[in-house]
């Protein structure tokens, strides 16, 4: 064992001494600690100052008021506790022992000031930890919620990736919320306060990764129901808010480089595109010609053959190296004070594109073998796919605050372009074939929405008014679903991939959705204990929604031509085969790929809310 110096036991022995004597003063010191209420309402204030007189030595109170102010050695102290908008109030002879503590719980009045000729234009922010803490204590229902000051701490993109950290919400399909295990179309969802469209064909599901994350202020996921609320849910209501009131002129650029393990720097492959396809906006190149007949089996074989001719495009691969995924946002606030009057705004572009890849295995059993103890398949398919998704997103809104009156006009725009190509290879045991299945994708999906609002306080805490009407549209965009299967033959004396169903399959969906939205609250102060409020409000919604799709089918006829394919079917298609005797496009659309429907809501409510002694109810 090395022994210890003199100089080494002198070191130690005043270490020793140091943690004894700063451990002596610890146990010589005392804690003044306690809770800052509202003496009115009863209720914790949070971020009231709580400092000793003639130092700098305080504390502030968190969610529930508490504050606590340690190391203080004993004595008599007096501390000042002041608050925005409430009476500084001094408490003196505060007894502080070692090793105990001093709770001293006060409450603040309001600041009676007799102010003349101010304008309060300020606006209570929403888009910060504490302001959704405190919407979710006070709130009635049960609600969890996440600001933007939670969101900038984290690498979420878009909506759909904020909720997942919210207790009791999962997504589905990257894009869809499920709340307490029941499905999109049982949730309910309002972009700043207006209800939001559906972009999906067959069901009522707003997709949460078209709001980009950089653009939200704050999100609540209301899971009980409330007067307020629409009653068409059942799982969850989502209140989706963007940014809106700036604090001062400010530009801010920030980009962003992602690097996906299973796709950045892969060999990858997708049909051709165009240039609107680095925006989101391809749809427009690959849409039907606008002399499409209205029924191709309506017009002779030569006038299919040459509208066959007329959309043979993008049958050829790039191959190329997928690059690392790309984040650009802009963002610029402005605020114009004009005498008692302030306008705000914040605009703000944000731009992403990034590359997939994925490997899955696709089966699906018919039944199960009890004599030779296996599952018996339908088919097992072996998938590939490659995936290039570019989003473009905008936000411009506007906000005035006169007084007591706000009005803001809100405008958010979202454009989302996919580009994916899938190869499927396996055994369709139906057939008893062995198959290839080669899809060409692109889709669209818009999403606007707009609302003019105001909010209005006649008297303060006692007449309140808030109105909303809003305008939203979703569109759906497939322009272009090639599907080309393969059945794999004997040919030479090689196994080869014969084209054997060709397809393709165009759709549009246009969503519009109106919205009108009424609030009036009246508070009655009958006494310090008793203050009940009056709520009323009324909604109306009006939506409009068609749907076109159109499928085609190729025929394949006589010979002369190659319909021999290894995934790359330009030869197949060349211009050289497109005849009346070899390949041409037919109709085979139905009444069913194509409806319009209509839905008009009118609602309206009242709710009482009884406040005794800080508590509150509801009844129904």
């Amino acid at each position: 064992m090395k022994q210890i110096t003199g100089t080494g036991r002198l070191w130690l022995i005043t270490l020793l001494a140091v943690n004894l004597f700063s451990f002596t003063l610890r146990a010589q010191t005392g804690v003044i600690c306690g809770t800052i209420t509202d003496a009115k309402y009863k209720e914790p204030l949070i971020g009231a100052s709580v400092v000793i007189e003639g130092t700098s030595t305080g504390a502030i109170t968190d969610i529930n008021g508490y504050f606590r102010i340690e190391g203080l050695k004993p004595g008599n102290y007096t501390i000042l506790v002041s608050y925005v908008s409430y009476q500084t109030q001094t408490v003196n002879d505060i007894p502080v022992i070692a090793r105990q503590e001093a709770v001293v719980n006060i409450q603040l009045s309001d600041a009676d000031l007799q102010l003349q000729n101010v304008v309060v234009v300020a606006q209570r922010k929403l888009g910060t930890e504490m302001a959704v803490l405190n919407t979710v204590r006070t709130s009635l229902p049960v609600v969890s919620g996440i600001s933007s000051q939670q969101i900038s701490k984290t690498q979420d993109n878009d909506a759909a990736e904020v909720l997942r950290r919210i207790l009791g919400i999962t997504i589905v399909d990257e894009r869809f919320v499920v709340v307490r295990g029941l499905a999109q179309r049982y949730n309910g969802v309002w972009l700043n306060n207006a209800t939001t469209p559906s972009s999906e064909t067959d069901s009522r599901a707003f997709s949460f990764d078209v709001p980009p994350s950089s653009l939200i202020d704050n999100m609540m996921v209301y899971k009980s129901p409330s007067a307020e609320l629409p009653a068409d849910f059942s799982g969850g209501f989502v209140k989706v808010l963007t940014k809106n009131i700036p604090e001062g002129n400010t530009f801010h650029i920030a980009y962003q480089m992602g690097f996906n393990t299973n796709a950045s720097f892969r060999s990858f492959q997708l049909t051709e595109g165009s240039a609107a396809d680095y925006f989101g906006f391809g749809a427009s190149s690959r849409m039907l010609p606008a002399n499409t007949p209205a029924h191709l089996n309506d017009v002779s074989t030569a006038d299919a053959v040459a509208f066959t001719r007329q959309v043979n495009d993008r049958w050829k691969i790039n191959h190329f190296t997928a690059i690392p995924e790309q984040k650009l946002t802009l963002t610029m606030n402005r605020v114009f004070d004009l005498g008692n009057i302030r306008i705000g705004n914040v605009s703000s572009i944000n731009y992403s594109t990034g590359y997939d890849y994925y490997e899955s295995v696709n089966r699906n059993y018919i039944s199960y073998d009890m004599i030779n103890d296996r599952s018996s398949y339908r088919y097992d398919y072996d998938d590939v796919q490659y995936k290039n998704t570019t989003k473009l997103g905008a936000l411009f809104n506007w906000s005035l605050l006169a007084g007591k009156n706000k009005y803001e006009f809100r405008n958010f725009f979202s454009q989302r372009g996919t580009s994916s190509l899938t190869q499927r290879e396996g055994t369709d045991y139906y057939s008893e074939e062995y198959i290839r299945k080669w899809e060409s994708l692109y889709t669209a999906r818009t999403t606007y929405s707009g609302q003019v609002s105001g909010e209005h306080t006649f008297r303060e805490d006692i007449n309140k008014l808030d109105w909303t009407a809003g305008y939203a549209f979703a569109g759906y965009n497939e322009p272009d679903r090639k599907v080309v299967k393969s059945n794999l033959e004997t040919r030479g004396g090689e196994e080869q991939f014969m084209v054997s169903s060709p397809s393709r399959y165009y759709q549009q969906l246009k969503d519009h959705s109106f919205s009108l939205a009424v609030n009036y609250e009246h508070a009655f102060h009958l006494s310090e204990q008793f203050r009940p409020s009056l709520q009323v409000g009324a909604y109306g919604e009006k939506k409009n929604r068609t749907f076109d799709g159109r499928r085609f089918l190729y025929n394949l006829l006589g010979s002369g031509y190659n319909r021999y394919a290894d995934w790359d079917y330009t030869e197949v298609f060349a211009e050289e085969n497109l005849a009346a005797d070899r390949i041409y496009i037919k109709e085979a659309t139905n009444k069913s790929d194509a409806y319009t429907s209509d839905n008009l809501t009118g609602a309206g409510y009242m709710a009482l809310k009884l406040n005794w002694g800080g508590l509150s109810s509801t009844p129904m």
